[in-house]
């Protein structure tokens, strides 16, 4: 997950590789599942949802191989990985949405901005680890929050129930981000990583709805 200004406690380390273990075992879940959906599934339902279990699983693997080798050697190539797959998952979770909810130009306007970002968002990780953490914070939320462009066609082609997991995965995300933000609260990281894992259940079962 994002920089901190400082070092974490082998028990914060730990804490926060728990956290994201457990969301690395619901993403392996959900891949397996959305793969043994496939043959029920037109091809594009089925490719943006194999692409978003894909990217779920790896963003809570690489952090909790990331935290879980905080101490050794191995931190920088991992803390890359665990930065980087924050791009990926933030666009590969608005795929399904903005393909097969919202379509049409806009649609596949927002879609392909989203990936342009992400892989400059991934060289930037690679080149300039550590630095603008701030401004990569920022870049994270507007990412995500970027749906408010096209709320309009979500709210009419979500059900209400796939609409507010939408909203309260975004709202998880962003309170979880005031908590990564408050320095001195003890434990703020793995605490921020619940966050984390609440918001990307509620977009996982959100995608359950369309």
């Amino acid at each position: 997950m994002p920089e901190s200004a400082h070092r974490d406690s082998v028990q914060e380390e730990i804490f926060s590789s728990i956290t994201h273990g457990l969301g690395a075992i619901v993403g392996a879940g959900a891949l397996l599942y959305f793969f043994f959906k496939a043959d029920k599934l037109f091809l594009v339902k089925s490719l943006t949802l194999i692409l978003f279990g894909f990217s779920f699983l790896f963003l809570f693997l690489f952090s909790t191989l990331f935290h879980s080798l905080s101490f050794t050697k191995a931190r920088k190539v991992f803390q890359i990985l665990d930065h980087s797959a924050i791009y990926v998952f933030i666009a590969a979770t608005y795929t399904p949405f903005l393909l097969l909810v919202v379509g049409g130009p806009i649609g596949w306007i927002i879609f392909a901005s989203l990936w342009v970002i992400t892989i400059l968002g991934v060289i930037y990780k690679s080149l300039f680890l550590g630095k603008f953490s701030k401004l990569s914070l920022t870049l994270y939320l507007a990412m995500g929050w970027c749906a408010i462009l096209v709320i309009g066609p979500l709210a009419l082609g979500l059900s209400p129930v796939g609409l507010t997991l939408l909203i309260a995965g975004g709202l998880f995300y962003t309170f979880g981000a005031m908590i990564y933000s408050w320095r001195s609260l003890k434990f703020n990281h793995g605490l921020w990583h619940l966050f984390v894992l609440a918001g990307s259940l509620c977009h996982l079962f959100s995608l359950l709805t369309i």
